[in-house]
């Protein structure tokens, strides 16, 4: 097949495509294996042992205790669970810090918990490249201080944050510490016993090439955790409800594919995104990487480009076949001004010209090659409407 007869994904930072490895669990666990895991008989034991075994890989491949991972539908439901546990056994008005690129799903229930009078809610800005200024930080604590939720990395720029030492900060002010990992988990090395500030975690499978609508957070042992849904008493009392043992046990298999695919793609990720960087930036006038050059996901590059609309991109890209964004996709389609490119600075003119890149292991050089040039053809095309460059 034609190069520009295929379908180019590379919108992964979005959602990722599930591998033909972990369909096949998803389908052989719908077919054959449909028992309750809470059935005392053999069919529902035989359940459970998929899902313990699942909750055991998920633990391992991030450094954790079986019986500190909890499943979830995705990370938002684990933000929020991990935040009204914290929060609401709280007798005086506690203080909470975050950064101003988070994910809607931190941010959101934060600001509502503050509008409720819940919470004094300080938002801790960053530099131009999306890193938090420890500086700001560390003024921030005082004693009402009780969590820190700050993401691993970021969902547009791609921004990676100094998470062991700002964990260690927040346990140094006594606080516990919540940490966003959804763009990390699958595509980063993870060994909670290392990074042991981590108090809570949360992930999303879709991320890293499982199904949507399952996660997991992690809460190390001992930390607060009160029940999410009552009922049956699942998962360890905390969040009752049948388990979706074909979704979990497909999240537990993406994540070892993941993180197999990793060791052999680490070097040509490296690669696919200096080529993009440099072929982009050089090739476009007014072309920019937003993030750090350093200190970042090395699946992801993030730009804004002047003189251009985004949404007029992303139509002509899209009529190629190739599938890249403006930034998140978790607000209702929204192309608005993001928050996170207006946190580093970025005026709002240059910020309608965001374009974000993500790939996977399945893709190819070739894509990217391929991709790299539409997108030089697509940015004269917009141009050439308005007269702009």
């Amino acid at each position: 097949m034609d190069i520009s007869e295929k379908l180019i994904y590379l919108d992964n930072a979005a959602t990722s495509q599930i591998p033909d490895e972990v369909l096949r669990d998803i389908l052989s666990q719908l077919q054959y294996n449909f028992g309750n895991p809470n059935a005392k008989y053999k069919v529902g034991s035989f359940a459970n042992d998929f899902l313990e075994t699942s909750r055991h890989v998920v633990a391992s491949r991030i450094g954790a205790l079986s019986n500190e991972i909890y499943f979830t539908s995705g990370a938002t439901e684990s933000n929020n669970w991990a935040f009204y546990s914290v929060l609401n056994q709280q007798e005086n008005v506690p203080s909470v810090i975050t950064s101003a690129i988070e994910h809607e799903s931190v941010l959101e229930p934060l600001k509502h918990l503050e509008r409720e009078g819940k919470i004094k809610l300080k938002i801790i800005d960053v530099d131009g490249k999306g890193r938090l200024l420890v500086h700001d930080y560390l003024k921030a604590f005082d004693s009402s201080t009780v969590l820190v939720s700050i993401m691993y990395a970021n969902n547009e720029i791609g921004t990676i944050q100094d998470i062991e030492l700002l964990s260690q900060i927040a346990h140094s002010h006594g606080a516990l510490f919540h940490c966003d990992a959804v763009q990390a988990v699958g595509h980063e090395y993870f060994d909670l016993h290392i990074l042991n500030n981590i108090d809570y975690l949360s992930a999303s499978a879709h991320k890293f090439h499982g199904p949507k609508g399952i996660g997991f957070l992690y809460v190390k042992e001992g930390c607060p955790l009160n029940p999410l849904l009552y009922g049956g008493g699942q998962e360890m009392k905390m969040r009752s409800g049948t388990q979706n043992v074909p979704y979990i046990v497909a999240m537990a298999e993406a994540l070892e594919w993941s993180l197999y695919k990793k060791e052999h793609y680490e070097e040509l990720f490296e690669a696919w995104q200096n080529y993009l960087i440099d072929t982009l930036c050089s090739e476009i006038s007014g072309c920019m990487l937003t993030g750090s050059s350093s200190h970042r996901l090395n699946h992801l590059c993030s730009f804004v480009i002047d003189g251009v609309d985004t949404e007029t991109l992303l139509m002509l890209l899209d009529q190629d076949g190739i599938c890249v964004s403006a930034g998140s996709a978790c607000s209702s389609g929204s192309l608005e001004i993001s928050h996170v490119l207006k946190a580093i600075g970025l005026d709002d003119s240059v910020s309608r010209g965001a374009l974000r890149i993500s790939y996977s292991y399945l893709n190819t050089f070739e894509e990217i090659k391929y991709a790299a040039q539409k997108i030089i053809d697509a940015v004269k095309r917009c141009r050439s409407f308005t007269g702009d460059f």
